[in-house]
């Protein structure tokens, strides 16, 4: 119910206003201050309507096990994705199942760096700010510091029913 109540508040204002600003390309230590202090979600997909798992609009797979799968982004790579709404997650077209996620950004690029991948996207289909593997390795330090929030911990086991748009 917590990450709920988080997830139903999330004001990410300050940092897309940082983002949508053309001068502030390239500014990660900067980005990664403002993504510090907002609350992230990521986009996880599946091929069955998980609504029946859901408990108060949210999916608990504490029990069930996983139940869906991160979304990727496959172009000229293979880029996990954040996103700092639930309407910039609308905006992905996939015939898949969409849900969203609480996602702790330090957690996720250990995540994005132990296995291989190119790097984040954050609101792809919009703004399409991509953090590429190699940035994501020069400021894992400070990512660890600034953007490991321990009260995220357990939101990579929880999903959450999408608002219909």
């Amino acid at each position: 119910s917590e990450l709920k109540n988080l997830k139903d508040s999330i004001n990410n204002t300050d940092l897309e206003r940082f983002i949508m600003d053309p001068l502030n390309l390239g500014k990660y230590e900067e980005l990664f201050e403002k993504m510090s202090h907002s609350t992230l979600l990521t986009l996880m997909v599946s091929d069955i309507d998980l609504t029946e798992f859901a408990e108060d609009g949210v999916i608990s797979m504490m029990e069930t096990g996983p139940l869906g799968f991160l979304y990727l982004d496959e172009i000229g790579g293979t880029y996990a994705t954040v996103y700092t709404s639930e309407e910039k997650i609308s905006n992905v077209h996939t015939p898949l199942n969409k849900y969203s996620q609480i996602v702790n950004f330090s957690q996720m690029t250990n995540f994005i760096l132990n296995d291989d991948m190119d790097g984040i996207i954050i609101n792809p289909s919009c703004e399409n700010i991509m953090i590429t593997r190699e940035t994501l390795m020069q400021y894992s330090g400070l990512l660890e510091k600034t953007c490991n929030d321990t009260r995220l911990n357990t939101a990579i086991m929880h999903m959450f029913l999408m608002e219909e748009a």
